[in-house]
């Protein structure tokens, strides 16, 4: 079979960075990649990406924890605690300023950390993204405003256009850049990471992955009180399908799937959505061949479209709330 990046971005969409990496062994063509990603988890000093003490600091911490998590493998709650210790100090707090628990010792960390930096004109977002920790830091924010569409309503929202940034998270740190959060939602704002959209705001990829994604989230948050990360990210990835003109979209579902970790919920409600889709496409329990998707945009809409829908029913939407 050729190389199919598809299949590498999944493996790391769910974490699996030695087994992106047996992926692309052997393929010629991917040589370099995997050069390059063994050096930045091997070469003993961190990338140096600003002048700033406290900005180096905080990217070297970050870069730690990446490499105990992804590259060594060590158990998570324990590289938790080991970033909780590090960033304390960087914080301007002690332990016995913290809560006991490292949720929460976190959440004040980090938001510490957010208002020293907002002192010096950076943005800081923390907290966990699919089960691990990872900050986003930029520098510029433009606003504007958007009525989206989406399958039972218009959903009014405010969207701040995000760049010039120093970290975009463990995804984009694993991927050496390719891959990473494209934005999020937070009440009625949506925060997009500008640069992932290469066509700019006009681009399907910013209007449909971006735009109804997010926007269903509110929806479900607002309308629902939805707070399952599995549910909510099953209705949007559903909402992306519904507007899809390709099959680029589902067939990045299919190969980040994983129905192994839901605390990934990004990857859990993919597994969940190619499954659906694979009762209502082809009758089967669960369809992950590719070639026998490819073709049947059309049927996949008509079955995102349904499982949207019948994803209000209580007992489907119970059986999403992980």
């Amino acid at each position: 079979m050729p190389y199919d990046s598809s299949v590498y971005k999944g493996l790391l969409v769910q974490g699996r960075l030695h087994q992106a990496l047996d992926y692309l062994a052997p393929f010629p063509e991917a040589a370099g990649l995997i050069q390059r990603t063994r050096r930045r988890f091997t070469n003993p000093r961190p990338l140096c990406r600003d002048a700033d003490p406290l900005l180096a600091a905080l990217d070297r911490t970050f870069q730690t924890y990446y490499n105990e998590v992804f590259w060594q493998e060590l158990p998570l709650p324990d590289c938790d605690a080991r970033l909780l210790a590090a960033l304390v100090p960087l914080a301007g707090l002690s332990p016995a300023d913290l809560p006991d628990d490292i949720p929460r010792a976190m959440e004040v960390t980090e938001g510490r950390l957010a208002e020293l930096l907002e002192a010096r004109g950076v943005h800081y977002l923390g907290g966990r993204t699919q089960g691990y920790f990872g900050p986003y830091i930029w520098q510029t924010t433009t606003e504007q405003v958007a009525q989206v569409e989406l399958p039972d309503r218009i959903q009014p929202c405010k969207v701040c256009l995000l760049s010039d940034f120093i970290a975009k998270g463990w995804l984009d740190y694993l991927s050496l850049g390719q891959i990473g959060a494209g934005g999020w939602q937070d009440g009625d704002t949506l925060y997009c990471v500008l640069h992932r959209y290469r066509g700019g705001v006009e681009s399907e990829a910013f209007q449909v992955s971006f735009l109804k994604h997010e926007a269903q989230h509110i929806y479900d948050r607002e309308c629902c009180g939805e707070t399952s990360g599995v549910l909510l990210e099953y209705r949007a990835k559903l909402a992306e399908l519904i507007y899809s003109s390709g099959i680029a979209c589902f067939r990045g579902m299919l190969f980040s799937a994983d129905s192994t970790s839901p605390a990934n919920s990004h990857a859990y409600a993919a597994w969940r959505v190619v499954g659906d889709l694979s009762r209502r496409v082809f009758g089967e329990e669960y369809t992950g061949d590719y070639a026998r998707w490819k073709h049947r945009v059309q049927a996949v809409r008509r079955a995102a479209l349904d499982a949207y829908h019948a994803s209000y029913r209580p007992e489907v939407a119970a059986s999403l709330r992980l």
